[in-house]
Parts: C-alpha cells; structure tokens; sequence
C-alpha cells in the first residue's frame, strides 16, 4: 500500500475525497437517528455518539485495506498490454505537484491541535501540583461514592484559581473544587455537585475525553468530528446530570447549584446564554422538565447504529473499490527481464504489486505467486518455493538463482 501511495497520487486524493463524504453519510445518518431517539436516555444517546465518532475514525484505515485489497486484485486482472489512458495519465501528473501540501497542510493542522492538547495537559499538572488538599467536612462521603459507584475516593484538592469543581485523571483520578465553595453553594447543592463530579470519574471521561481530541487531531479537516465532538461533550454532562437525579431524587439542587457556579465563572448575577451559557441552559431546562429515565430501551440504539455502521462499511467498499479502480489504471507497468541458470523469466509488476511471472515465455499461474511485502514466492506444483525474489525498487530485483535444469 506504502508503494502505491508513494506512486500514485490518485489513491490519496481519492482517499480522502472518500472518508470525507463516508463522514458526511455517517453524520447524516446520525442526525436522523439522533431525532427519532430524542426521547431516550442521555447515556444510549451518548454510545451512539461515541460509536458514530469511532465510525468515522476507522473510516480511513478501512478504505485503505479495501483499497489494497481491491487494487491487487485489479492489477492482476489487467492485461500485459495495458496502459494507462490518457486522461488518467495526465490527471495523475496534475495531481502529483501538489500532494505534498496536502500532507504537510493535514500534519500541521495535526501538530497544531496535538501541541494544544499538550499545552493543555501540562496546564492541568501544574494547576493539580499547586492546589492544596482539600480540608475533610469538603471530601465526598462513603454515601456519595457509594452513589456514583466508586470503591476508592479520589485525592480531593483545592484551588482559588478554578471558576467550579472538575476532575482529572484515570483510576482513583483528582477531584478539583474551587476555594469558598462551602459558602457559595447550600449543602445540598454542594452534595449534588460533587456527586456529578463523581460520576465524571467512574464513567472514566476523562480518558474518553482525550481519545476523542485525539480523534478531532487526526479529522481536524472533518466538519463530522467536530459536530460529533461537540455532541459527546454535551451527552456527558446530560448523562451525568440524569445520574445525580437518579441518586438524590432531585433536579432543583443540582439546577440551582449549575446557575451559581455559572454566575461565579461569569463574574457576575446573570445567567449567560452564549457559549457554554447555551449549552448551561439546555442542561437545566432537562432537569427542571423531569427528563431522567430510569429505564431506557436499548433496542432502537442498537437498530440505529446498525444501520449508521451499514452506512459506513457501505460507503468505505464504495470508496476504496473507486481509489483502486482509478488507480489500477493510472499505475505504471513495469517488465523486468531476468537470466538465470535455470532459463530466463519475466516479472511485471505495477506499484509495488507483481501482476504476473512468465517462465521460459510461459505464464505462471496466478495461485502460484505470494507476495508479502517486497518480497515474492514463486511455489512449485508440490506448494514448495522453487523462486524467492525480493523487489529493491520499481525496476530492480535480486533472487536466488535456480539450478540448472538436470541434462
């Protein structure tokens, strides 16, 4: 595969014309679903977020085995004599200039984000390292821990430089809350908080939060893994928040105790709507509707990621088989003529890939030639190798000479 994309620009730029619009067709599917499960649980909305985001990030490397796959099934189909067409010839030669900006333009915008991440990280260490830990009557109870369901209680840290509690970190993972918050919020509100905070950590969100960046670091060129991106870190806070209902039996604390925190990190005693505001509101508009099931049927879940994972596998044969029916016919044949002790044979090959071996002028069979990489077995009718040869470049190779044949 490395060989074909090396020679063929055509298989990158098909590639990715590819994988954007699976995405799309992924993420339209999505929305639809999306739509009819509105009513359900925020935890079966949220799997069917992340299922749908891995969708996309396998999209790629799926259409590249199929692609390969289908590539040399191609290439061994064509005939000696084939050539490329002219039109193909010449859109492989317009192409060719320009793919290097396709792959440093997609590594910086890669970089950029991952070093923003890193950035990040190193951001969140400082800020643990420098939190003092948090006095007793503010640590969480075997009640609460009990009631997210966690076994060990996380390291609890203070901060007055941090808006609202957040948790970082797998495991026992650290519990950050923010300086006063015993004076800022009632008892019960603080017991609804910290028990949201709690959930955040058995759920490991963390983790599933920095795989996800990952993924938008790596599709940072796709409007899917943002939209998606986005929809995921809204589903974790719903689930969460439908959680901490289920266990106390009451939305009006953890409403009144998100419209506090909002009005501290806002610095002042109104609500804001815009950015996370929006999304604040939404969140509480849920709560006070009463909108925590108990019991959600998973069934239509699971038919709709079916369904949007049916749309993806679609579209990934549909994309690769294109790139290798394109590239097939934009790969050049080369024919290398080699002497040895036991008569001379003829390879071609295209890309990278051996498309046939003639002994003597006679044609070997197809299931008699195995190539791994870049090397090529030629077996005998008993299956056992009667030629290796090991491809060192697109017109060279070296192999072990054969016997001559017995007089």
């Amino acid at each position: 595969m490395i060989r074909q994309l090396i020679d063929t620009p055509l298989l990158l730029w098909w590639t990715a014309a590819a994988v954007l619009g699976q995405g799309l067709a992924i993420l339209a599917a999505f929305l639809i679903a999306r739509r009819y499960l509105a009513s359900a649980a925020a935890d079966v909305r949220y799997r069917l977020t992340l299922g749908t985001l891995l969708l996309v990030a396998l999209s790629l490397p799926v259409t590249l085995f199929i692609a390969d796959q289908a590539l040399g099934v191609r290439l061994a189909g064509l005939a000696a004599a084939a050539a490329p067409s002219w039109p193909v010839s010449a859109l492989t030669d317009r192409l060719r200039p320009p793919l290097p900006w396709l792959v440093i333009i997609w590594s910086a915008g890669a970089l950029a984000i991952l070093v923003h991440l890193a950035a990040g990280a190193w951001r969140l260490h400082r800020l643990i390292r420098a939190a003092r830990p948090a006095p007793p009557h503010l640590c969480p109870s075997a009640e609460a821990l009990a009631a997210a369901g966690l076994r060990v209680a996380p390291a609890v840290r203070e901060s007055a430089i941090i808006p609202g509690p957040f948790v970082a970190g797998w495991g026992r993972g650290v519990l950050m809350i923010p300086a006063g918050l015993a004076a800022r919020l009632t008892p019960r509100e603080r017991e609804a908080v910290l028990l949201h905070e709690l959930v955040h950590l058995r759920r490991r969100d963390f983790a599933v939060n920095l795989l996800q960046r990952v993924v938008q670091a790596a599709y940072w060129f796709h409007p899917a893994a943002w939209l998606l991106g986005a929809e995921l870190d809204r589903m974790r806070e719903e689930c969460c928040d439908e959680a901490v209902v289920r266990a106390v039996g009451r939305a009006s604390d953890l409403a009144r105790a998100l419209v506090h925190l909002e009005e501290l990190r806002s610095g002042s005693g109104v609500l804001a709507m815009a950015g996370s505001g929006g999304h604040l509101s939404n969140r509480i508009q849920r709560l006070l509707a009463g909108v925590a099931p108990r019991h959600s049927r998973s069934a239509p879940a699971w038919c709709a990621m079916s369904l949007i994972a049916l749309v993806g596998v679609r579209g990934a044969d549909a994309g690769g088989g294109w790139a290798a029916a394109i590239t097939s016919r934009s790969v050049p044949v080369v024919t290398i003529a080699a002497e040895d002790p036991a008569g001379h044979f003829t390879l071609e090959m295209a890309g990278g890939v051996v498309r046939g071996l003639r002994l003597e002028g006679v044609a070997v069979p197809r299931r008699r030639l195995l190539q791994s990489g870049r090397t090529v077995r030629l077996l005998d009718e008993r299956g056992a190798t009667a030629l290796d040869i090991e491809i060192q470049s697109p017109g060279t190779i070296r192999w072990s000479p054969r016997a001559p044949p017995s007089p």
